[in-house]
C-alpha cells in the first residue's frame, strides 16, 4: 500500500512540474510532503529549471530535516552550474556542520572545471 501511495505521489510531483505554477507548487511539496523520496523527486524536476526561483527553492531545501533530501538538493544545485549556484555550494563547503554536505559541495564544484568553482 505505502508502494503504490508513493508511486502515485512521484506521479503527481512530475505532473506539477509541468504545469504553469510548478516552482510554487514543487516548493509546496518540499514543505509539505513526509515522504522523504518524494521530497527528492521534487528536487530532481526543480534541478531541470535553472531558473533563479527554482535556485532560490532548492537554496531552501538544503534546510530539509533529511539528510537525503538536503544531499540531494545539493546535487541537483550543482546540475544548474551556475554562478548562483556556485556561490551556494561554495558557502555549504563553508559553513555546513555537516561533513557529507561539504564533501559533497567540493566534489561537485571540482566536477565542474570551470574558474568560477575553482
Amino acid at each position: 500500500m505505502a508502494e503504490a501511495y508513493r508511486r502515485a505521489r512521484v506521479r503527481a510531483v512530475r505532473e506539477l512540474a509541468q504545469s504553469d505554477d510548478g516552482i510554487q507548487e514543487l516548493a509546496r511539496v518540499l514543505q509539505t510532503e513526509p515522504d522523504t523520496f518524494v521530497r527528492a523527486d521534487a528536487i530532481a524536476e526543480l534541478s531541470k529549471d535553472w531558473s533563479k526561483s527554482a535556485i532560490d527553492v532548492l537554496s531552501s531545501a538544503l534546510s530539509d530535516d533529511a539528510v537525503s533530501v538536503r544531499l540531494n538538493a545539493t546535487r541537483a544545485l550543482g546540475r544548474i552550474k551556475s554562478e548562483a549556484t556556485n556561490q551556494i555550494l561554495g558557502d555549504i563547503l563553508l559553513e555546513s556542520p555537516d561533513q557529507r554536505m561539504r564533501w559533497l559541495a567540493a566534489r561537485v564544484l571540482v566536477e565542474q572545471h570551470s574558474d568560477t568553482a575553482r
